[in-house]
Order: structure tokens, then sequence, then C-alpha cells
């Protein structure tokens, strides 16, 4: 959540939602990982977001994805050979 009313939120078969209304409508944004179950997200900001996952199928993988643009595009950063789960931003 980046604040009250805008929330992103990580989905099945590599697809990523936002809303900026608080969860009364939600707008779907294709990563183009329809291989990965998405199960982590965190922004930095309303542009910048990354967001990680695990294969649908074997051998496992976990990419880590990225927009910058508020998520009109998401860009494969890296994959690892193994699930991930989690990831977040720490601000100092």
């Amino acid at each position: 959540m980046l604040n009250q009313q805008t929330w992103w939120g990580a989905l099945d078969m590599g697809n990523v939602c936002l809303t900026t209304d608080g969860g009364s409508a939600w707008t779907m944004q294709p990563t183009g990982q329809g291989g990965s179950y998405l199960l982590g997200i965190d922004a930095w900001d309303n542009r910048l977001a990354l967001a990680v996952g695990e294969a649908v199928n074997w051998p496992n993988r976990g990419p880590i994805i990225k927009s910058s643009n508020g998520g009109m595009t998401w860009a494969l950063q890296k994959v690892f050979r193994s699930n991930l789960q989690k990831i977040s931003f720490i601000k100092q």
C-alpha cells in the first residue's frame, strides 16, 4: 500500500492489479510472467514497484520483475533457481 487509496496486488499467472480508489475498482497490469505465481510486491512510490514469485511448473524459479512507470509495463530483472515469496523496500 502506498496510501489509503493506492494499492498493488500480486496475483497468479503473472498478473498484477492496481487500485487508486481504495479498492473500489482494480486495473489488471499483465507482466509477461504468465508461468509464475506472483507472491510478493512492494512499491517505493507511485511509479517504482518490484514483484517476486515462483514458477507454476518444475523447475523452481523465482522471478523479480520491476515497473518504473506505475505498472504500465513490467520488465524481468532476474530469475533465481528458487522460489521467492516476499520483497520489501526499506526507506531510511
